[in-house]
């Protein structure tokens, strides 16, 4: 591995709920729109001088607290999540040619026992890691 990044984020939503359909086709809906606006912001704060990664892993940590609710489905905010990394310039892509492996993990309530959020770690892998 090359480098590791850590990212802190808000909760994610759910992938069930950030598209909505209109007339002129599928648009992120409002929530959805403010949660990456918000994140968007916050990662920029915390990788101001980076460049985009071609090959690495993600690893997903979500913390409990305020904002979370009891009992969600731990792998419906992984979507939200890469769309983020990619819109920021963070990643190339979600696509397996970039993204070779992504893992999420429930960490329990967040240690300052305050308000939910996620740990994003970016590990970025060299040419010689690629899985062909």
């Amino acid at each position: 591995m090359k480098r590791t990044h850590r990212i802190e984020l808000t909760i994610p939503p759910s992938v069930n709920g950030i598209y909505s359909r209109g007339k002129h086709g599928v648009y992120l809906n409002p929530k959805c729109r403010a949660w990456c606006d918000i994140n968007r912001g916050m990662v920029a704060a915390q990788m101001p001088d980076h460049g985009t990664i071609t090959l690495c892993h993600i690893h997903i940590k979500i913390y409990g607290g305020k904002g979370l609710r009891k009992g969600r489905d731990l792998s419906n905010m992984e979507k939200v999540v890469g769309d983020l990394l990619v819109r920021t310039g963070i990643i190339a892509d979600d696509n397996f040619d970039v993204l070779q492996k992504n893992t999420q993990e429930y960490m329990g309530k967040a240690p300052n026992k305050g308000n939910a959020y996620a740990e994003v770690l970016v590990h970025e892998l060299h040419e010689s890691q690629r899985v062909i």
